[in-house]
């Protein structure tokens, strides 16, 4: 075997030994995808009380985080990504943004218009 013909079968060699490892210990892997959904309550929900609960799913081990008129009231971290907390409401029209993000630094955010008629 001619010298050129050693060094190409080492570097595939490495080539393949260092995805296995990559591959095996998952240090190379990154998720995309993120996926957000508010079950609860309705975009355009009318209310009575001052405080909403705020219900949704979105991808495990995210980290959750709601703005209530651009005022941030809670973040939460969800293992199974099911999360809910309650928001507190001004009179009147609100925009409540949840916005989620992975290890990964993938994001997704999503909003609901409630009006809150004491």
């Amino acid at each position: 075997m001619s010298l050129n013909m050693r060094r190409i079968a080492f570097a595939l060699t490495v080539t393949v030994l260092s995805a296995l490892v990559i591959g095996a210990t998952g240090c190379a892997e990154k998720k995309t995808g993120m996926s957000l959904e508010i079950t609860q309550p309705h975009d355009g929900a009318q209310v009575s009380t001052s405080a909403v609960l705020v219900v949704g799913k979105t991808v495990p081990d995210a980290v959750v985080s709601a703005s209530v008129n651009d005022d941030l009231q809670v973040a939460t971290f969800t293992q199974d990504g099911e999360f809910s907390f309650a928001v507190d409401l001004e009179e009147g029209p609100n925009f409540i943004e949840v916005i989620t993000s992975d290890p990964y630094d993938n994001q997704a955010s999503v909003g609901v218009s409630v009006i809150y008629n004491p």
